[in-house]
């Protein structure tokens, strides 16, 4: 069951944002606040990237089919540290079937000429279209507007708590859900990337989740939410991370994870 909650959806700290639609091509960006960034680098979260990814590509497919599509994947392979922590973004559909589409989604930092990430999605279509179809909502409209300063570090201000090394729960609220009445799909990258990260601490070596490929299998009915970050390998100073994320009220397991990870001080570098 969800928590009560007085705090404003976590969309609303990722901004200000924008977007808008050119051709074939929903073209957005957002100001960064630090408290969305991986700690000592100007670079948003992965999760983060995640979730504005998964908003232009869901918006998109949903426009395409008339109907909301939920996400069936989504991945995020980051190749270099941005220069500037402000982005635009470009999205596009790749792919558009019956029932299915596939997004891409190519990060670029303010000011530079390359882009520094890559984003793909897989979105399915469920019931029937909308009589009138759906029309992309505005950046200024809720939950995305008004922007709202966050003080604190977003796993902090959403409630993710460290039960060990590679372990972190959180309680589901309205402020972390999204219209379905389950976690929205960039918080689940957001408990996935923190697991990884307190796993890797542990070593005394922090690091910087640099890829992210997310199975979403099943929603969240009950909670809390646990995640559970595995290490597959260490190579030289990749290490490659196996993660489940579980809802704890039924034992289902929601999501399965594949994450990379390399050295902060190395990722500064890049």
């Amino acid at each position: 069951m969800g928590l009560e909650d007085d705090r404003p959806h976590f969309f609303r700290h990722l901004g200000p944002q924008w977007w808008e639609r050119r051709d074939d091509t929903i073209a957005g960006g957002a100001i960064v606040q630090p408290t969305i960034r991986v700690p000592g680098t100007p670079m948003p979260r992965i999760s983060m990237l995640a979730t504005y990814a998964d908003n232009a590509g869901g918006l998109d497919a949903s426009m395409s089919f008339g109907s909301v599509a939920p996400t069936l994947d989504l991945s995020v392979h980051v190749v270099r540290c941005p220069g500037s922590s402000d982005f635009t973004y470009e999205s596009r559909l790749i792919k558009v079937g019956r029932r299915v589409t596939v997004a891409e989604t190519w990060f670029t930092g303010a000011g530079d000429a390359d882009p520094y990430a890559v984003a793909v999605s897989t979105f399915v279509v469920v019931g029937e279209p909308e009589p009138d179809g759906v029309v992309l909502p505005s950046h200024l409209d809720p939950p995305f507007s008004p922007p709202v300063p966050l003080d604190v570090p977003i796993e902090d201000h959403v409630g993710i708590t460290t039960v060990a090394p590679g372990v972190v729960d959180i309680e589901h609220r309205p402020s972390v859900g999204n219209s379905r009445g389950t976690l929205q799909g960039g918080m689940v990258a957001l408990v996935a990337e923190r697991a990884c990260e307190t796993l890797l601490e542990a070593e005394g070596v922090p690091h910087v989740v640099t890829s992210i490929d997310l199975r979403y299998l099943s929603p969240m009915r009950v909670g809390p939410v646990r995640t559970t970050a595995t290490l597959l390998r260490a190579h030289g100073e990749l290490a490659q991370l196996w993660v489940e994320v579980r809802d704890l009220g039924t034992e289902h397991l929601m999501t399965h994870v594949v994450a990379d990870a390399i050295p902060l001080d190395t990722f500064r570098v890049r």
